[in-house]
């Protein structure tokens, strides 16, 4: 469907796209592919979320018949970067919000993503393995503009030198953050990445890529400079394969894709 532009469109027509975006719901749960552009629960500057039209989504629901009339509130239980799509769960009674926030909080859910990165081990980084992993803690920090914006603190673990016999929860401090990747396919001057992620921190994947490994997402104009929040500049040979100037670049959404 695209990206959804909350400034745009209505708050009706945002709920059709939801509607649309159902992948599996019953009594105890429903599953939704989340817009790229919709916030996961609001916050400054939102109109609406998931969270704020997820009950006139339920209405819509028991008017087609896809969900019994006893179901009366849908909870978050996790969320996805609202530049980002991909798969949201929500609880449908308390009992499965309980589970599914256990769930989460023990780290037994498998997050995976896939993405188009910026640049990849054919390209600058011929060095760094196909598969590998990083596990760098993640602060806030503040650019010298004075925005407050995830970083890296640390290094890289890769390939064979990646502890196996330790348990994740030892490895992994209060800002401890580790993604998996494997390379799918390259491409010029970019590459196709399965993420992943062993925690789940905020703006995880898209901080280890363009702070970790040098391969920003492609339309990730947050994080893509390591100093400041500006359009991404993207390589000539990048912009040729994709027919696009690059002013026409700074538009591109972000191609970060969520599986849970």
């Amino acid at each position: 469907f695209g990206l959804l532009h909350t400034h745009k469109t209505s708050e009706e027509d945002a709920v059709q796209r939801l509607l649309a975006s159902v992948v599996y719901c019953d009594e105890n749960v429903l599953a939704l592919n989340k817009p790229p552009g919709l916030p996961s629960q609001d916050g400054a500057g939102t109109r609406y979320s998931v969270d704020s039209l997820s009950d006139r989504l339920l209405l819509e629901l028991k008017r087609q018949g896809r969900i019994g009339r006893g179901v009366e509130r849908a909870k978050i239980v996790h969320r996805i970067d609202q530049d980002a799509s991909g798969v949201m769960v929500l609880g449908l009674n308390q009992r499965c919000t309980d589970t599914l926030n256990a769930m989460f909080k023990q780290r037994t859910v498998h997050k995976e993503y896939y993405a188009i990165a910026v640049g990849g081990p054919a390209a600058r980084h011929e060095q760094l393995p196909f598969t590998g992993e990083v596990d760098i803690p993640l602060v806030e920090g503040t650019l010298p503009s004075g925005q407050f914006r995830m970083r890296c603190i640390s290094k890289i673990r890769r390939g064979d030198d990646s502890p196996t016999d330790q348990s994740e929860e030892r490895r992994v401090g209060r800002n401890g953050a580790i993604t998996r990747y494997e390379t799918l396919a390259t491409g010029i001057d970019c590459c196709v990445l399965r993420l992943t992620l062993v925690t789940g921190r905020r703006h995880q994947a898209r901080v280890h890529l363009a702070q970790g490994l040098g391969w920003p997402v492609l339309g990730d104009h947050k994080f893509w400079h390591l100093k400041q929040i500006k359009p991404q500049v993207l390589p000539t040979p990048l912009l040729s394969a994709l027919g696009l100037t690059q002013q026409q670049a700074r538009h591109l959404p972000l191609h970060l894709h969520a599986r849970t």
